[in-house]
């Protein structure tokens, strides 16, 4: 069963409802602007099934047989159409990706939100579909982003990058995004953790194995709109 939505490509806010005609999906994502997509996948015989001759009915059971038992039909809504299950609201980390695919198809780019083991991506190219860009997306409501120490890397700046993080903060009004290059980010995390150790003789005080680091707005603000960065955009 293929999930994965016909406009943006993600499976991320895909909900879907069965009824007699097919299954019908919903992806949720705003798809800069656009609104939700819809689609049908109609129902198929299964392999063998027999039907009707025409001209002729359906055999009914013999005597002193019980009929076997129907399926309950799938619920529908006035006028006959299917009826559809509420959507269930995106989780804050899907608003993240959500706001980030937006944002590059609003600057004339093409979002797909791929996996990547149990972590989402998205992979933007231009209209030439020449270079593909990486952005790993890190989204908050409040309070600082949420990381790992593990990822912080010694790094060298990289003049052309291919992957980004973009760390989304989902406020009252539009979405905030901070297009920082890997190489920076990890760096940065690495530097950052290596001072919050040498404070503390060395070890955490509190939680010695845990790899728990969080990014508070002051250490990106600089990389805040900075979709510049990347080349297959357009500039605003």
């Amino acid at each position: 069963m293929n999930l994965n939505c016909p406009r943006c490509g993600s499976d991320a806010a895909v909900t879907w409802t069965t009824a007699p005609d097919g299954t019908h999906y919903t992806c949720r994502f705003s798809h800069g602007g656009e609104g939700p997509v819809s689609w049908t996948v109609p129902t198929t015989p299964r392999p063998g099934a027999r039907t009707p001759a025409a001209g002729r009915s359906a055999r009914t059971p013999a005597a002193g047989r019980s009929a076997p038992r129907r399926a309950p039909r799938a619920p529908t809504a006035r006028g006959g159409a299917p009826a559809r299950t509420p959507a269930t609201p995106l989780t804050v980390n899907e608003r993240g990706l959500a706001a980030v695919v937006e944002e590059v198809t609003r600057r004339g780019g093409h979002a797909l939100v791929e996996h990547a083991g149990t972590k989402r991506e998205v992979v933007v190219t231009g209209e030439s579909a020449e270079g593909r860009l990486r952005l790993l997306v890190r989204t908050r409501t409040a309070g600082d982003w949420q990381s790992r120490a593990s990822y912080g890397e010694p790094r060298a700046p990289q003049e052309h990058s291919t992957t980004f993080w973009v760390l989304v903060h989902l406020g009252p009004g539009a979405a905030q995004c901070y297009v920082i290059p890997e190489w920076w980010m990890r760096n940065d995390i690495y530097e950052k953790h290596e001072d919050y150790l040498r404070s503390h003789r060395g070890s955490r005080p509190v939680g010695h194995e845990s790899d728990h680091h969080a990014i508070r707005t002051e250490r990106v603000a600089q990389w805040l709109g900075r979709w510049d960065q990347l080349p297959v955009l357009r500039s605003s």
